[in-house]
C-alpha cells in the first residue's frame, strides 16, 4: 500500500494512551486542538469524581459527541458534497451510547 505523499505522521496521547495517524498539514492542528480538547474534558471528568480514566474517555466521547449533535444546522459547515444533515450524526450517537451502556451496564457507580 503506497503512502500518501500529502499526509505526515502525527503522535497524539489522550488519556496516557498513544495514537500514531498520518493526516495533512491542513489538518494537524485542529487534531491537536482536538486532543487537547479530549484530555481536558477527560482530566475535568476524573476531577470530578469519576473513577477510573476508561469510564471518564467514554463518558467524555459521549459528551463531545452529544455537543456536536446539537450545533445549531446554520453554525456547521455544509460538507462538500452537499448540505449537512440533522441526522447525519444519529447513528453515531446511538452507536456511542450502546458502547457506554455495554461499558457501563455492571457498574452501579453511574
Amino acid at each position: 500500500m503506497a503512502e500518501n505523499p500529502e499526509k505526515q505522521p502525527l503522535r497524539l496521547t489522550i488519556a496516557g494512551q498513544n495514537f500514531g495517524l498520518r493526516a495533512a498539514p491542513d489538518d494537524v492542528d485542529r487534531l491537536r486542538e482536538a486532543a487537547d480538547r479530549a484530555q481536558q474534558r477527560i482530566e475535568s471528568l476524573q476531577k470530578s469524581g469519576i473513577g477510573s480514566t476508561q469510564r471518564a474517555a467514554i463518558l467524555a466521547a459521549f459528551q463531545l459527541a452529544y455537543e456536536l449533535d446539537n450545533i445549531p444546522q446554520a453554525a456547521a459547515p455544509a460538507p462538500q458534497n452537499g448540505p449537512r444533515q440533522t441526522d447525519d450524526f444519529a447513528p453515531k450517537l446511538a452507536q456511542i451510547i450502546a458502547l457506554l451502556d455495554e461499558a457501563l451496564g455492571g457498574d452501579d457507580k453511574h
